[in-house]
């Protein structure tokens, strides 16, 4: 949100300050996955009940000119990253992983965390904190 400066020139160029709230590097929320999964992690059995996917809620962040989220899960080399575009400005976004996202990152504990980043310069915000989720039985 932008608004003019007062200028005590008649004529002159008005210049805009920007009001978005800063984050000063900041990291976004952790994200948030399904009670189940951080108690018992993820097994054939939970992908089976939930249509074969495992959906990861990602929380508004503060700066609002990010667009878009890339979400990773697993280290690589067996990792996968899910790109998504926001929801809106102050609404949770679902992001999906399928059951074949999964099996390939296989078996163990592995880091899920995500960084937001905006399409129009690939800008990017501080890496959220991992959630460490377990994967067994795939």
């Amino acid at each position: 949100m932008s608004k003019p400066n007062e200028t005590s020139h008649p004529g002159t160029h008005k210049n805009t300050v920007d009001e978005t709230p800063q984050t000063l590097g900041n990291p976004p929320h952790i994200p948030v996955l399904p009670e189940e999964v951080l108690t018992n992690g993820i097994t054939p059995k939970y992908l089976e009940a939930h249509g074969n996917k495992l959906e990861v809620t990602i929380k508004p962040y503060a700066d609002k000119s990010y667009d878009h989220v890339a979400l990773k899960f697993g280290t690589p080399p067996n990792s996968y990253t899910v790109n998504a575009r926001l929801s809106s400005l102050d609404a949770d976004t679902v992001v999906i992983f399928t059951t074949d996202n999964i099996r390939g990152i296989g078996n163990g504990l592995h880091p899920l965390s995500y960084e937001l980043f905006k399409l129009a310069d690939n800008s990017t915000s501080p890496r959220s904190p991992s959630q460490e989720v377990k994967v067994k039985g795939m």
